[in-house]
């Protein structure tokens, strides 16, 4: 046990989900704290010692009176939306606090989109003794584990491989009159699929499109045509500046209704009439993303799909696939930092950076399985990226 409490920060979507996903890994920390700026009631079990309060982590005081009254040392994951991870970092880099996130951010008081401006403010580094875990959810995060893995698995070295990372939600509530459904925050959903412009590696370099939102095209998944967008996001900038890839694309996909939406709306028209269902709402479908790798100098390729059947999983335990599949990411990180040698290691780490020993490798894996994680080998001639590209914009 390396850390004594874990401070969850923002029970929104994803924040409100980690406790019915994760209700037998609580007992990993002696103490468990919720806090969000609204009064909220993430689905907690009755058993579990959780304390929820409703605060503000940006404001300093109430954070430093948290920590002071806390057993210590502190884990805080940090799932609070649009605003400045740098300044929170900085807030706690004296304190006893190690900390872990899922995704980018910009500086305070600014609106930039540009992942090629956004990640390099992202992963500023701060005096802290402790380790500071950036953008570890299911992608970015768990999807450059997974490209590692194929890695050394094929004996690839970075610099030849072409990775592709895959993601198709077929979301749906099982009554069309519920909405317009996503699984994860429309307003932030809708930033990465028309705002964000497209972020891709090509030979080692990356090329940001000149146009907003991602470029689109047609994904074959299983025979089933699905029209996608290839963005920007956090991992693609991670695979290339960090892990140093030779070429690498996202590639996401959603309903057909949803993708009628981003096509057919401004940016705040689509988010206002997107939706997450909330927990009560039977939903359908399924959440399935690939990670694919090709090498450059021989053509062998090999796809790793974890897919998730939305309806099980919300059976279950209330929550969508998406927000499953973010959360046991999250949970796997929190299982490294608070049970392996990794929580001891200062320092500001991605899942593209981070010094995995082979040991370490067997620990992953072993727990990502125990964790539900069902990455399963997939024939990658079924899931590829169909040449045709819709007209009407250049990519770049």
């Amino acid at each position: 046990m390396n850390f004594q409490t874990l401070i969850i920060a923002g029970l929104g979507s994803i924040g409100g989900s980690m406790f019915a996903v994760g209700k037998e890994y609580l007992p990993w920390f002696a103490k468990v704290v919720a806090v969000d700026r609204e009064a909220r009631k993430p689905a907690i079990p009755m058993d579990a010692p959780v304390e929820v309060l409703v605060g503000d982590v940006t404001d300093t005081s109430f954070l430093e009176e948290l920590i002071r009254r806390v057993p210590k040392p502190v884990l805080l994951l940090n799932l609070c939306s649009g605003i400045d991870h740098v300044r929170l970092r900085k807030m706690i880099e004296k304190l006893p606090v190690a900390y872990l996130d899922s995704g980018c951010c910009t500086p305070e008081g600014t609106d930039e989109h540009r992942f090629s401006r956004m990640m390099p403010y992202t992963l500023t580094p701060v005096g802290s003794g402790y380790p500071h875990w950036l953008c570890w959810g299911i992608n970015p995060g768990v999807v450059e584990l997974v490209t590692r893995m194929l890695l050394r698995r094929m004996g690839l070295p970075p610099a030849e491989a072409e990775v592709t990372i895959f993601e198709h939600d077929s979301l749906q509530t099982a009554n069309p009159d519920h909405g317009i459904a996503v699984g994860w925050c429309p307003v932030f959903l809708v930033e990465e699929m028309v705002v964000s412009p497209s972020l891709v590696v090509e030979k080692g370099m990356l090329r940001e499109g000149v146009a907003a939102g991602g470029q689109p095209v047609l994904v074959s998944w299983d025979n089933e045509t699905v029209a996608c967008r290839v963005l920007g996001h956090e991992d693609m900038w991670n695979l290339g500046q960090l892990l140093g890839v030779g070429s690498a694309r996202f590639v996401y996909g959603l309903s057909p209704r949803v993708m009628s939406v981003l096509e057919s709306r401004d940016a705040p028209a689509a988010a206002a009439e997107l939706k997450v269902p909330p927990p009560a709402t039977p939903v359908l479908g399924l959440e399935r993303i690939a990670v694919q790798v090709r090498s450059s100098s021989s053509g062998a390729s090999r796809t790793l799909l974890w897919e998730t059947d939305h309806e099980r999983v919300w059976k279950r335990l209330g929550v969508n696939g998406v927000q499953f599949q973010t959360c046991v990411s999250l949970w796997l990180a929190l299982h490294m930092l608070q049970n392996t040698r990794f929580g001891t290691l200062p320092g500001t780490w991605c899942a593209s950076n981070l010094p995995v020993s082979e040991a370490d490798w067997r620990e992953v894996e072993s727990v990502m399985r125990s964790l539900g994680m069902a990455w399963e080998e997939a024939d990658h001639s079924s899931i590829r990226l169909l040449p045709t590209l819709f007209p009407g914009r250049p990519a770049f």
